[in-house]
């Protein structure tokens, strides 16, 4: 009696499961993905134009401007001679404007010291009643001799600036020169005439710095 075959079932190794559960999950070549814009489906009407129900028409274009009426040549003739007229008008008037602005610069720079040149007017007053009064026995005074070199210079500074005295004795009273302190008659001379300076005046260039002081002569009996 021949002996039954003994079957024998194969145990798979660790290393056989692990690489056949690899095999088993891999995805076949071939088979398609599909993807994301094939996935994604158009919206229906993309891309159509969408129009304003209530859009305005195009504007008309500008009209053309009417030219000007044509002007009277006697209103064009006389509407030049009013502009020359105020061109010329408007010259002469800046013209003299430029005058009186140079006037009174030279002015203030011509006058620039007539302050202290009035104020400086008493001293010479001094020097002049010293001198004056001095007596016989002091003419020769080498310190007289001194003043009157001092004097001198003085006057002669003042001079140079263009101050000058204002003559009065023997001239009509002058009210824009002269100020009269009081009125005594005379026969020698006629009324109106300055017969005695009481303060000598002096003007710097044409301009009075002190009016003379004055005695003026009237009628006999007035």
């Amino acid at each position: 009696m021949m002996a039954a075959k003994e079957s024998r079932i194969a145990i798979p190794s660790p290393e056989e499961v692990a690489l056949y559960g690899a095999s088993a999950g891999a995805e076949p070549e071939g088979s398609p993905s599909e993807s994301p814009a094939a996935a994604s489906a158009e919206a229906p009407g993309a891309g159509a134009r969408n129009e304003s129900p209530g859009a305005a028409p195009p504007e008309a274009p500008p009209a053309e401007p009417t030219p000007p009426p044509e002007a009277d040549p006697e209103t064009l003739r006389t509407e030049l001679k009013d502009w020359r007229d105020r061109c010329l008008r408007a010259q002469a008037e800046a013209r003299n404007i430029a005058r009186r602005l140079t006037e009174e610069k030279e002015a203030v720079v011509r006058y620039a010291n007539a302050a202290f040149i009035k104020a400086l007017l008493p001293v010479l007053d001094n020097f002049e009643r010293t001198l004056d009064n001095l007596d016989e026995r002091h003419q020769n005074d080498p310190v007289i001799h001194g003043v009157r070199l001092v004097y001198d210079l003085l006057k002669k500074t003042l001079a140079d600036h263009r101050v000058e005295p204002i003559e009065a004795l023997g001239k009509p009273f002058d009210p824009t020169q002269h100020e009269a302190l009081m009125q005594v008659e005379s026969k020698d001379q006629p009324p109106g005439t300055v017969v005695q300076e009481l303060e000598r005046g002096y003007k710097l260039h044409d301009r009075v710095l002190r009016a003379a002081k004055v005695v003026v002569a009237k009628e006999a009996g007035s």
